[in-house]
């Protein structure tokens, strides 16, 4: 479940340029309203469950765009389209927890495929990626795993095929809420 409105971002926005917003799982629209808070101008976001990308464009109107979308389906349609420094917040994660259901693994944690999408962006390097529920990745090199039940764990991906994907980033595993893995802009 998203952090991401008690993250004090503002800072890296203004020090990275960051002038666009791109969100997996939107739910009640808590992480728009910090993104728009923090002064990012463009506002995209997805979320599988009708009912939130419903709510979502009730809530804000036209002034963000959120669409009815696997998160790997919205990533695949937007990142190349996106002109400007990205802020990724990726928690498109278990929709079961939020009243939603899920069909398989991808489905249920499709954090590799989204960051595999995203790094093959055009000046990736600038973007900022900020990535929720780091805990439920059962790795030797999760200094902040969790044993969790089953069907919340995710096992055959560690820390460093992640992080493989963005060599131009330098990464940081925060040990806030549901854990944080966050990529910054090297320099």
């Amino acid at each position: 479940m998203s952090g991401f409105q008690d993250l004090n971002i503002v800072p890296l926005v203004q020090q990275l340029q960051l002038i666009n917003f791109i969100e997996t799982g939107c739910h009640t629209g808590s992480g728009i309203t910090h993104a728009i808070r923090c002064g990012l101008l463009n506002i995209y976001s997805c979320d599988i469950d009708k009912k939130f990308v419903d709510y979502c464009r009730q809530q804000f109107g036209d002034r963000i765009c959120v669409e009815h979308k696997h998160s790997v389906d919205f990533l695949r349609d937007i990142v190349e389209v996106v002109p400007g420094n990205c802020l990724f917040w990726l928690d498109a994660h278990f929709p079961e927890l939020t009243g939603g259901t899920s069909n398989n693994a991808e489905e249920r944690f499709p954090l590799f495929k989204e960051l595999e999408i995203i790094s093959k962006k055009d000046q990736v390097e600038k973007d900022l990626i900020i990535i929720d529920d780091i805990r439920v990745i059962i790795s030797d090199d999760n200094p902040i795993k969790q044993e969790f039940d089953d069907q919340y764990k995710i096992t055959g991906t560690t820390i460093k095929d992640l992080t493989d994907l963005f060599p131009n980033h330098n990464s940081e595993i925060v040990n806030f809420q549901e854990g944080l893995l966050i990529f910054s802009p090297k320099g």
